[in-house]
């Protein structure tokens, strides 16, 4: 990468100190970052490969701009990686973050951003594990330190199971156990418990109630109630969460789908009382959380 390593040097920047020049202007930072790409292009195109940015938490990153008032970046950031995807046929990126693109984009278009930065990009949400992928991941994770092999066998069905297929909390319940005296399903469950109502929030379960603030602004408290009818049985129709929190119909449906695309329920296709809750960690935390 000659040509950046040359740009480096042009624009002041000291790469074994990191030093950048003070008065570099704002976002001149992309000349670099753009004929970063323009090399790595030449390369994959010399040796007909691609090259693949994956970018973890650019999400956040995005939304922690916007949040400082810095839109203008954000957008022209999202409008120029759209623009390298264009022009450069062997560059492929996947953005990864905690919160979903669609809340960046909904901040964005609340100050007059009008462009569609991601619609050559496919929406793909990460599911949890399988029930056979879960129980391998479990069980390797017991057998670091469990000697009985048939009880980590046991054992590991049962974490999947509670764990929902999610390997963030398998790596904390199989932690937690690796500490205790007794390995039991019995004390895996009273983990669990802690991990929900305990007040550190190990699981960070606090913000899917701390960001329906900031996304949903005067919704959040019809939004609440919704999640709170929700969290006491579960399954409940429309018909009858409308009936239970005294919302209009059509609000209430419109919620709930903007809940379904950021995780909180999600809608079986058949049956009459189709809405629930997505997870059940999720659905006693919000219960232990909101005193129901």
């Amino acid at each position: 990468m000659n040509e950046a390593a040359a740009l480096v040097s042009k624009l002041g920047i000291e790469v074994g100190s990191f030093k950048v020049a003070a008065n570099l202007p704002s976002f001149h930072w992309w000349t670099l970052l753009a004929q970063i790409f323009t090399d790595v292009e030449q390369a994959a195109a010399a040796e007909d490969r691609l090259a693949v940015f994956v970018w973890d938490e650019v999400t956040l990153y995005l939304y922690d701009l916007v949040r400082k008032g810095a839109h203008d970046e954000a957008g022209l950031l999202l409008d120029r990686l759209r623009t390298v995807r264009q022009t450069c046929p062997h560059i492929r990126m996947v953005f990864a973050g905690s919160i979903g693109l669609d809340e960046v984009l909904r901040e964005l278009k609340k100050q007059g951003y009008g462009n569609d930065p991601v619609n050559d990009m496919k929406s793909c949400p990460l599911p949890p594990l399988d029930e056979a992928d879960a129980q391998v991941l479990a069980l390797r994770l017991l057998r670091s330190f469990e000697s009985d092999g048939a009880n980590a066998e046991a054992l590991a069905r049962h974490l999947a199971r509670i764990a929902e297929g999610h390997p963030f909390l398998l790596h904390h319940l199989a932690v937690e156990l690796r500490q205790r005296s007794f390995r039991t399903a019995f004390e895996a469950d009273r983990i669990l418990t802690a991990l929900i109502e305990g007040p550190e929030d190990a699981l960070e379960l606090s913000h899917y109630h701390d960001r329906l603030s900031r996304y949903l602004g005067p919704r959040t408290s019809a939004a609440e109630d919704l999640l709170d009818q929700l969290a006491l049985q579960p399954r409940a129709s429309l018909t009858e969460l409308v009936a239970a929190t005294g919302l209009v119909r059509a609000d209430a449906q419109s919620l709930l789908r903007l809940l379904e695309r950021d995780y909180y329920v999600e809608q079986s296709p058949d049956g009459d009382r189709p809405w629930c809750i997505k997870t059940a960690v999720l659905r006693r935390w919000w219960r232990h959380e909101r005193g129901l």
